[in-house]
């Protein structure tokens, strides 16, 4: 394989998951959203403008942690992959903890533990009619809870992403586990 096939082939794959997440995962608080009078919930509007935030959210962080999983694979595991559970759990606390850390960073910049300071709701803000408002004392569901979410994705993005590259490498994945 080569280098921009692994570039390439890393890169989307976890572009592609951090999209696909982003939007289901913006899409159904997006539900919820209030509407211009702050009577009333967005509903399926709501729900559109999720799917455009997430999708933009989530595809930004699957590049950055398939440009980061790229660099790991080519550094130490390319172009002959040794031992394949130490790929796969290095790739996903590596997508993890960049995921993680990225999206707290950010949420600690911009004025946490307000949830609609998260970038998420910052995104939808301006896709949005109105500003997101959830209350200050909802921060560990409407903050906390899309960023640990985010964080469980790109682990297991970065996991499914470097399962590609073993499989490529003609190396076999085996459950640890499952041997009797």
């Amino acid at each position: 394989m080569s280098t921009i096939g692994l570039f390439w082939g890393l890169l989307w794959r976890m572009v592609l998951s951090g999209l696909v997440f982003g939007a289901i995962l913006v899409a159904v608080f997006g539900t919820a959203l209030p509407g211009p009078t702050g009577m009333n919930h967005l509903g399926s509007r709501g729900e559109l403008l999720g799917v455009f935030a997430g999708a933009l959210e989530g595809s930004t962080l699957g590049a950055i942690c398939g440009l980061l999983l790229f660099v790991t694979t080519r550094a130490f595991y390319f172009p002959a992959l040794g031992n394949v559970h130490d790929y796969l759990a290095t790739s996903g606390a590596m997508c993890a903890l960049a995921s993680l850390t990225l999206s707290l960073t950010d949420w600690l910049l911009h004025g946490c533990p307000n949830p609609n300071s998260l970038a998420l709701w910052r995104t939808l803000d301006m896709f949005g009619p109105v500003r997101t408002s959830w209350p200050v004392g909802t921060s560990l569901l409407f903050g906390t809870g899309p960023l640990l979410a985010a964080t469980l994705d790109m682990g297991l993005s970065g996991v499914a992403a470097a399962s590609w590259y073993a499989r490529e490498t003609g190396r076999p994945i085996t459950c640890t586990l499952c041997r009797e």
